[in-house]
């Protein structure tokens, strides 16, 4: 696997970068087509690492075919994963996700809840639908009260996860993400006040690897400093996160809430994010952050 130590990070990234340049060259020759399926935070940690004078990523752009999975992929996905789980152990009939599930989850559509709580990624609903099983097991169908009882585990697996993949970008961000711990689930950004952000980087700084600074972690430091920029560290600290996935953000009144996720190289910019701007918490980390509801 291209993110695996197969070698040092200082020419992994070269030699990545390369593959994908190679790829560009092939593009001249007819009747030759190759195919480099990367993860988004891979290709991220490329373009990031190697910057190089003059570069400009939009270049590589016309070569990006985005793989998206749509919600009756994963419906049907599910639906034969339960089928041949639940036959093979306990029945030679057809089973149906709505057998063993209910119906609703706080008035919400069941499917729609556990959908809600992922990226729309196979490997996400699938560890849902696991966790809930593996509470149940013997028994002959799951509550609503189950359901919220594996998200627990299902939500903190979910953002050890998130820190796993951008580990190489924001090597910190399993812990620097408690920042919003305890919050509503929409804030505005004015909400984020510094008083909030010393207390909650104070809280988690002894956690800190000092040789491990990121964007995030090096601007919340510049707070316990005579120079910081308050309004200028917030920016970068709701931009990056919103960059991870792990936020989205609503930039005005009118706008809807934009996600990275849903535009892999959707940015928002310094001037953009204003104090009354909507930063909206992704649901598969409301168990793990307590996110608090807003009514």
């Amino acid at each position: 696997m291209l993110d695996e130590d197969w070698a040092d990070n200082r020419i992994k990234f070269k030699l990545i970068r390369a593959l994908i340049d190679a790829v560009r060259r092939f593009r001249t020759i007819p009747n030759v087509k190759i195919v480099l399926a990367l993860r988004q935070d891979l290709l991220d940690k490329v373009i990031n690492f190697e910057i190089t004078p003059g570069f400009q990523g939009e270049k590589y752009e016309s070569l990006y075919l985005e793989i998206r999975w749509k919600k009756q992929d994963l419906v049907d996905l599910v639906e034969r994963r339960i089928n041949q789980l639940i036959r093979r152990r306990y029945t030679k009939g057809d089973v149906s996700f709505s057998d063993i599930f209910p119906r609703h989850v706080d008035a919400k559509d069941t499917m729609e809840y556990m959908l809600e709580r992922t990226f729309y990624r196979p490997r996400d609903i699938i560890m849902f639908v696991n966790a809930c099983l593996e509470l149940v097991d013997g028994r002959a169908s799951i509550t609503a009260n189950t359901i919220k009882e594996a998200e627990q585990n299902y939500s903190a697996g979910r953002l050890r996860s998130l820190a796993d993949e951008w580990s190489l970008i924001w090597p910190s961000l399993n812990y620097t993400a408690h920042i919003f711990y305890g919050l509503k689930d929409k804030v505005e950004v004015l909400e984020l006040t510094e008083d909030l952000l010393v207390e909650r980087f104070t809280e988690i700084a002894s956690e800190l690897d000092p040789n491990m600074a990121d964007t995030i972690t090096r601007a919340l430091n510049t707070l316990c400093t005579d120079q910081a920029n308050f309004n200028s560290v917030r920016s970068i600290v709701v931009r990056e996160f919103y960059a991870t996935g792990l936020i989205g953000i609503k930039t005005g009144p009118t706008n809807s809430v934009s996600w990275s996720r849903n535009n892999a190289h959707a940015r928002i910019s310094a001037g953009e994010l204003r104090p009354n701007s909507v930063i909206v918490i992704h649901p598969m980390f409301h168990r793990t952050l307590g996110i608090k509801y807003a009514h």
